[in-house]
């Protein structure tokens, strides 16, 4: 990289491994060549396996027992249920009625949240004597049709036929609540401590109060079923929901290892959607569990070939597990698998007809199981005029943004200890999975021949932290003048940005030794998967900023450890809305730190949901087929947003724990990204700590 005229190769070590790897030794000989994000990615894949397959999955009846009330709790708790009000539809209403010769539309629409409608269509028999099995049918994420999409209609009205009532609804952001894709990200909740999904499963849980209240419904014979999203939902709510008799989730998910490495090449389809991200899954559950709390009920699989996201092999090994597990408590039967070798993701008519088979014989009592034939017929259009609920589609947005407001009014605003609160909010352990001093490897040979515009010799440093990426940076000493401390930079454009920085030739003058690094997705360690590292992050109960707080304090630890340095104050220099971040939770953590001067970083985290300019513009919907015309607004970004960060200590809190005089937080944004009070350089704040650092 060309920095002030001259170039810097920057050299990575390692302390676990030997000092001298062949890539080290290739960046010593003067070539480029970066291994990037890769050991950053197979950090993940290594931590998930290692948390997946230590999982024991209840496998008889006693472990069974003891398992699945805590499994409940964990999911629970992941999801952030607890966050959210009583499942309980309100204002409902019926809206019209399509009559057809052998079946009825009941169109409805009821409140799940404050001013959040949902529209449904409840199918019915045209004469249904006595009580009848119902069916809750969650769209997955088709955007315009949703619950009218041709395959799901034909699911429904052939059950209707066969005497089932069957509801369906429009999740947030498809069909007459959208077309938005963004609500399917609500960062702003993930900030408070609930999960996308949890709002999937809140709205399936309403609508499977609205089917038990039905007068037609027998409320001991009700199934639930979805494709895709849905049926990963049709895992989920029976896993937490015992009146669901019967569940058939369709290409829904799989074994969670199999399925993050088949979609890591993908970035996990660039995280758009977030309802299959549940935090901290992987610590207590893979799809076994799922099925462990559903057992004894009765529970079809339908996969499908050539669906990346759900591969075969791990969608079977659920089965067979599910198998073991419902003889062992006496259900033997009770698990059902098909397999479309045919067609891919969806639910197309030879799936529909192994559901129907399940269905009929588990909440009717008819057949063996085995799949039942669809009559031929065309469904109707999905964007009829008599189908609608509503005059004209209304964004669920405005609601969801209000849940998360609301949940953040309700936060406290004392904490006992602020550094175990920040350390359990980024999922990391305490104390500090780190070692105390790691090796700082340095280039023998300086560079030379090269103008240094700071004082002093350059050279090539690192360290390599405890889940084997290797931190790269600059090593810049103060010169003839003896080490009055260490200044080390970060920068979210990494380390040719953040050297322009004033402070740092301040320190430099001062009689500082200045090292600049990159941190783990910054600069030369720049994320190529962004998508697939935030879904794995959040998945695996942790916080890529976190992370790079620990990639921060690594490098402390081993400069302090230096002979050069040590006794001498080391502090941090943090310059973006991401690196200040990563320095100020480091300082945090650290308290060995010296202090911190962070610019550009947002004023609280409470900006990640109060943006009165940014968050209208997220609500706008799409037509059909022009998805991607809408610009969406300015979103934070979700790998800055820890599960629940701004239910714990604020950055002010952060800051004040610090000490008198150990922070200054300048140039801060809103969630809006314009500036708030606050000195506009922490220039300043460096001079004066130049002068006294203690």
């Amino acid at each position: 990289m060309r920095l002030f005229g001259w170039t810097l190769l920057l050299a990575l070590g390692c302390s676990s491994a030997p000092p001298q790897s062949s890539w080290d030794r290739a960046i010593l000989s003067g070539q480029r060549s970066y291994p990037g994000d890769t050991p950053i990615l197979n950090g993940l894949e290594s931590r998930a396996r290692d948390l997946l397959t230590a999982i024991r999955h209840p496998e008889d009846r006693a472990t069974w027992e003891k398992a699945v009330p805590r499994i409940r709790m964990e999911l629970r708790r992941s999801l952030g249920l607890d966050h959210l009000p009583p499942a309980l539809p309100k204002n409902l209403r019926s809206v019209g009625v399509v009559s057809r010769d052998d079946y009825r539309i009941e169109k409805l629409v009821y409140e799940t949240l404050p001013s959040t409608e949902v529209p449904a269509h409840l199918y019915l028999p045209a004469h249904a004597p006595g009580k009848i099995p119902a069916i809750l049918f969650v769209p997955g994420h088709w955007y315009a049709d949703s619950k009218t999409r041709p395959e799901f209609q034909a699911f429904a009205i052939t059950m209707a036929k066969r005497g089932f009532a069957v509801l369906t609804y429009d999740p947030f952001g498809q069909g007459e609540r959208g077309i938005s894709a963004r609500d399917h990200r609500r960062t702003e909740l993930l900030a408070v401590g609930v999960a996308q999904e949890a709002i999937v499963a809140f709205e399936s849980l309403c609508a499977l109060e609205v089917l038990l209240a039905r007068p037609e419904v027998d409320a001991a014979r009700v199934g639930m079923t979805g494709a895709s999203g849905g049926g990963f939902n049709s895992w989920v709510l029976p896993a937490l929901e015992p009146r669901i008799a019967v569940t058939v989730p369709v290409v829904g998910t799989a074994d969670f290892l199999e399925q993050l490495r088949a979609v890591r090449p993908g970035d996990w389809f660039t995280a758009k959607e977030h309802c299959h991200f549940i935090p901290r899954l992987f610590r207590f559950a893979n799809n076994h569990e799922f099925l462990a709390c559903v057992a004894p009920r009765p529970v079809m699989v339908i996969s499908a070939h050539n669906d990346i996201g759900f591969p075969i092999p791990g969608q079977r090994d659920v089965v067979k597990y599910g198998e073991r597990l419902y003889e062992s408590l006496g259900a033997a039967g009770k698990v059902g698998y098909f397999e479309d070798a045919d067609e891919g993701h969806g639910y197309q008519k030879r799936k529909r007809e192994s559901a129907y088979g399940w269905f009929l014989k588990w909440l009717k009592g008819e057949g063996d199981g085995s799949p039942s034939s669809e009559p031929a017929f065309e469904p109707p259009p999905w964007n009829q005029a008599e189908m609608r609920c509503f005059p004209k589609n209304v964004p669920a947005g405005p609601g969801l943004n209000a849940l998360a407001m609301s949940i953040l009014e309700k936060r406290k605003t004392a904490f006992e200890d602020v550094r175990r609160s920040l350390a359990s909010t980024l999922g990391i352990p305490m104390p500090l999975p780190l070692a105390p001093a790691p090796d700082l490897v340095r280039e023998e040979e300086r560079l030379t021949g090269r103008k240094n515009e700071l004082q002093g010799r350059n050279e090539r440093v690192g360290w390599r932290t405890p889940d084997g990426v290797s931190i790269p940076g600059v090593l810049l000493s103060p010169g003839a003048k003896g080490v009055n401390g260490v200044l080390v930079a970060i920068g979210d454009q990494g380390e040719e940005a953040v050297l322009r920085h004033p402070a740092l030739r301040t320190a430099n003058e001062a009689g500082w030794t200045v090292v600049v690094a990159d941190l783990r997705g910054m600069g030369d360690l720049t994320i190529t998967k962004p998508g697939w590292v935030y879904a794995m992050s959040l998945l695996l109960g942790e916080n890529l900023v976190g992370r790079q707080a620990l990639d921060l304090i690594s490098g402390v630890r081993a400069l302090r450890a230096e002979p050069a340095y040590r006794g001498k104050p080391v502090a941090v220099l943090a310059v973006g809305m991401n690196a200040s971040l990563a320095g100020l939770y480091a300082a945090v953590l650290e308290p060995d730190i010296a202090w911190l001067a962070a610019e550009q970083g947002f004023h609280s985290f409470g900006d990640f949901i109060h943006r009165p300019e940014s968050s209208p513009l997220s609500y706008t919907l799409a037509e059909p087929g022009r998805e991607r015309d809408v610009k969406l607004d300015r979103e934070i970004p979700h790998a800055l947003i820890p599960f629940g960060v701004a239910l714990g200590p604020d950055i002010p809190e952060l800051i004040s724990s610090l000490g008198k005089n150990k922070g200054v937080w300048a140039a801060a944004i809103d969630g809006d990204r314009k500036r708030t009070a606050g000195p506009d350089s922490c220039l300043d704040f460096v001079r004066a700590r130049m002068e006294d650092p203690r």
